[in-house]
């Protein structure tokens, strides 16, 4: 049968798109899946921006994460967009996930931030990553929110400090050359 296995998505841009990646264990509501559940999955060093503005429009989440995928990594990413979206991690099923580390990214906070259908917005959506939580180093733009106690909130972009969310410039140099048309 099929299976996704050790899938590393580093070093890329995601920009002006109605929604940024939508990360789905197994095909919809189906109660017999073929194949193994989506495994192993690394997100590093990529920028989303530009989510849902202007003829850009769509599902309005940055990473939604669905059907109990198995360990995944965020680390180091950046999330910004001046569109309305509402939220950078949307858990869209209980669990969304098994054993999860999300660690230094930069985000713009959008409508709720961390969302989860069953408990609202707030570090509490991350009560639905079963197994293994490591979430720490997240830093929204905006103004500080509650539910968010171990999050830090910055005014702007540029006070992000140094180490958390993608290097603008690594990223660049990965991609330097590459045409989309």
């Amino acid at each position: 049968w099929c299976a996704t296995r050790d899938w590393e998505f580093r070093n890329n841009i995601i920009r002006n798109a109605g929604a940024g990646l939508n990360l789905a264990a197994r095909e919809g509501s189906n109660p017999y899946p073929v194949g193994e559940l989506l495994t192993r999955v690394w997100l590093e060093q990529n920028l989303v921006e530009n989510i849902n503005v202007g003829i850009y429009t769509g599902d309005k989440k940055i990473v939604q994460v669905v059907n109990n995928l198995k360990d995944l990594t965020m680390r180091n990413n950046s999330f910004f967009s001046t569109g309305s979206f509402s939220s950078v991690l949307a858990i869209g099923t209980i669990p969304g996930a098994t054993n999860m580390e999300m660690s230094n990214n930069a985000a713009s906070y959008g409508t709720y931030g961390l969302f989860a259908s069953n408990t609202g917005p707030g570090e509490a959506s991350l009560k639905n990553i079963y197994g293994t939580m490591s979430y720490k180093g997240m830093v929204f733009v905006g103004a500080s929110k509650s539910g968010y106690p171990t999050s830090t909130f910055v005014s702007s972009i540029a006070a992000i400090p140094a180490g958390v969310g993608a290097s603008a410039s690594g990223v660049a140099a990965a991609t330097a050359g590459v045409v989309i048309p």
